[in-house]
């Protein structure tokens, strides 16, 4: 029923006011901050130094790549079974000379050489010329051994006596040049490298020898190996090893590789 008069009207209003006249709430908007110079750059150095982070995790992933397919290529090419037999064969020659040079005649030399990814040195590279030329900081440590059964006399009395070394670990900067045709590589230490070796001698047949012969057997051999080192592979002196056609020896008999199996087992025992 509408009102009867206008002071009804206005009573109304006040109890339910018009919800259409309601004032709707005021927007304020704030001006934008200016940035400055300073935070500018300050968001451009985090953002470059984001980007060489992950420039770096790349590299360290390809430097790592890389090492262990040096690792590999040196394992199979200049540890290979026949490079192997080379190496036993030179160490056979330089115990028997060297302990000659101190009257004491050489039985046998049983070398233990195996040929097995485990005894690949480890590489790091340390320069890059080319292709051909590199430099590498060394450190190799393979689960080789030799034995050395030799005989002599002291004060008129024979005896013999078992030498036996391992835990052979050389540790240098060496020189890798691969030539041309990547069949042939020569090897060169920078200078004389860390060698380091166990010894053990025993007496086999005989009275027990003296501390000062054992003294002077332990350092005829480490003498030895030094001395083959400083002529053969430290510069100016390099050594070159083939690739393609091994010029020591072109095949292998049955009996190598019988040996080179036999010596790998007995190394990955060793390890």
């Amino acid at each position: 029923q509408p009102p009867d008069s206008d002071e009804d009207e206005s009573i109304i209003n006040i109890i339910t006011p018009n919800v259409m006249h309601r004032d709707e709430p005021e927007l304020i908007v704030k001006p934008s901050r200016k940035i400055s110079d300073a935070e500018k750059r300050c968001r451009e150095l985090e953002i470059e130094n984001a980007k060489l982070k992950s420039a770096a995790a790349e590299s360290r992933d390809e430097v790592l790549r890389w090492r262990s397919i040096t690792k590999s290529f040196v394992n199979s090419l200049l540890l290979s079974p026949e490079n192997c037999e080379y190496l036993k064969k030179t160490t056979t020659e330089l115990m028997i000379s060297s302990l000659k040079n101190v009257d004491h005649e050489v039985q046998f030399v049983d070398c233990s050489f195996p040929s097995a990814p485990t005894n690949a040195p480890d590489l790091q590279l340390v320069s890059r010329n080319d292709e051909e030329n590199s430099q590498w900081e060394l450190k190799w440590n393979p689960s080789w051994s030799v034995q050395v059964l030799c005989s002599a006399t002291l004060a008129g009395v024979g005896y013999s006596i078992l030498i036996r070394v391992s835990n052979f670990e050389i540790q240098g900067k060496v020189n890798f040049t691969l030539n041309k045709g990547a069949s042939e590589i020569t090897i060169q230490f920078t200078k004389t490298p860390s060698i380091a070796m166990e010894l053990h001698s025993a007496v086999k047949v005989g009275p027990q020898i003296p501390m000062p012969l054992k003294t002077m057997i332990d350092r005829t051999v480490r003498g030895a190996c030094d001395t083959w080192l400083q002529k053969n592979v430290v510069a100016p002196k390099s050594i070159s090893i083939i690739l393609d056609k091994m010029r020591r020896r072109t095949t292998l008999t049955d009996e190598d590789v019988k040996a080179a199996m036999l010596a790998a087992v007995e190394g990955g025992e060793e390890k």
